[in-house]
């Protein structure tokens, strides 16, 4: 087996400045905020968020390649992830070098450097594990491109001709068959989050039409749960009516996203829609610990 390492770029310094960057930035608004359900929300943000930059730092910063008769490699994170490429459904590749002109869907980017999934110029859906864009090479198969940036690339290309694969461009053509919603994968979570939508929105509004809530009801907490605002039962309703109605912009938005990206991949574009299940199912577990205190 043959091992490539890859061309030292300044990619890492780019990722952990934007951790810290992000850090900074939750972690003031944590202070300057006294509200729970912002407090809440921030605090789960936050560890989301360095799990995010955790990963990637550590993707970056130990990536390499091997390959065989049979398979290319792709080992990062001291070895618990693999990704391999069968040779034999490696379509052409293509070889560059200089500013990549990308979208970034996942990961980090910038025009030097690339880890995670991104849309490249012309050639479409793209794994990226480039450390540094002196010189790329982006290899095709029929599901999605990848992209890596070893040493010694002319040693590398030449296990791909023994093989038969030719070099050649190639335009990406966008997916035409884009009705989402016949794949369970997008129509599920998006009925579960609708459903859940629902009874944010409905239950304190059936609970006040039945008079089930208290004639006041608390409208804000401070950041360790205590009520430091009150209203009536009608004011409670239509606040927890506007959370409803925030969540479900937030699902249009992810619906949309979905569906523009699903154009490019749509294997991984329902992913977006459980950005949505999230927000919902952290505003619906507020909701029943209100409900279930002060009722």
């Amino acid at each position: 087996m043959k091992k490539f390492k890859p061309i030292s770029g300044s990619g890492l310094i780019s990722i952990v400045t934007n951790t810290i960057i992000y850090n900074a930035a939750v972690i003031l608004i944590m202070l300057l905020v006294d509200s729970y359900e912002i407090m809440e929300l921030l605090k789960i943000c936050l560890i989301g968020l360095d799990i995010y930059f955790i990963y990637y730092i550590l993707m970056y910063s130990t990536v390499d390649y091997s390959l065989d008769k049979e398979n290319i490699y792709i080992n990062s994170i001291f070895g618990l992830k693999r990704v391999v490429i069968p040779i034999k459904e490696i379509q052409c590749y293509k070889k560059q070098s200089g500013y990549m002109k990308s979208m970034r869907i996942s990961g980090f980017s910038k025009y030097y450097y690339a880890i995670g999934r991104n849309i490249i110029d012309k050639l479409g859906n793209t794994y990226m594990y480039v450390t540094s864009n002196k010189s790329i090479l982006y290899l095709k198969t029929d599901k999605i491109n990848y992209g890596i940036s070893p040493k010694n690339l002319e040693r590398f290309e030449v296990t791909l001709k023994q093989a038969g694969i030719k070099e050649r461009d190639w335009e990406f053509k966008l997916n035409k068959n884009t009705n989402i919603f016949k794949d369970k994968r997008y129509f599920t979570p998006f009925i579960i989050v609708t459903i859940m939508i629902l009874i944010i929105t409905l239950t304190p509004m059936i609970f006040y039409l039945y008079n089930l809530l208290p004639d006041k009801m608390p409208l804000v907490f401070d950041a360790k749960f205590t009520p430091v605002g009150f209203g009536e039962g009608k004011q409670f309703a239509f606040k927890q009516m506007m959370y409803g109605a925030l969540n479900m912009v937030i699902l249009f938005c992810m619906y949309y996203v979905s569906y523009f990206y699903s154009k490019y991949d749509k294997n991984y574009a329902y992913k977006f829609l459980y950005i949505s299940l999230f927000f919902s199912t952290v505003f619906l577990i507020f909701q029943i610990r209100i409900l279930y205190v002060f009722l």
